[in-house]
């Protein structure tokens, strides 16, 4: 009888910590030193992971960084490289000091066309190449040498890509 107390009691305790959020939190930290673990033994180096509230951040030793699942436009990085898309809703996002993807919801053909043209202005018009058919567009172009964008659009999603090549 004794036991069973004890046992009710440490579940009943358990229960009570899983609500206040304890139990994500113990499942965040064994994911992140998972992660990091794969992560530094497959680049050869130390990886730093942090998973909060959906968005999963890797830091690398040499001070590289790179968050995946944001649902704001990114700031820094190769984001900066690139016109703000203030239209549709952002799905996901990662961006790195070499590399963007913003995926985006919501977005009409228009303001596909309208963000190309913003490009162009902006300096992207080096190597230009683009595509369209009944359902797709695809815009890609440099600035300068060494800035690329490739911008994707079909049905209500626009998939914008940059990456600093040098």
């Amino acid at each position: 009888m004794k036991k069973a107390l004890v046992l009710l009691s440490v579940l009943l305790l358990l229960s009570a910590l899983a609500g206040c959020g304890i139990n994500k939190k113990i499942s965040e930290e064994v994911s992140e030193q998972i992660a990091e673990g794969i992560l530094g033994e497959a680049g050869k180096g130390k990886v730093d992971v942090d998973i909060e509230d959906g968005k999963i951040k890797f830091k690398g030793e040499d001070g590289s960084e790179m968050t995946i699942g944001e649902d704001k436009w990114p700031q820094g990085g190769a984001a900066d490289q690139i016109p703000e898309f203030a239209k549709g809703k952002i799905a996901s996002a990662s961006n790195s000091a070499k590399a963007a993807m913003i995926q985006i919801g919501e977005v009409d053909e228009q303001e596909y066309l309208q963000y190309v043209e913003e490009l162009k202005k902006a300096g992207f018009d080096r190597n230009a190449s683009s595509y369209a058919d009944d359902q797709s567009k695809m815009y890609s172009a440099f600035k300068g040498e060494d800035v690329w964008v490739m911008v994707n659009y079909g049905g209500d999603t626009m998939i914008i890509t940059v990456e600093i090549k040098s």
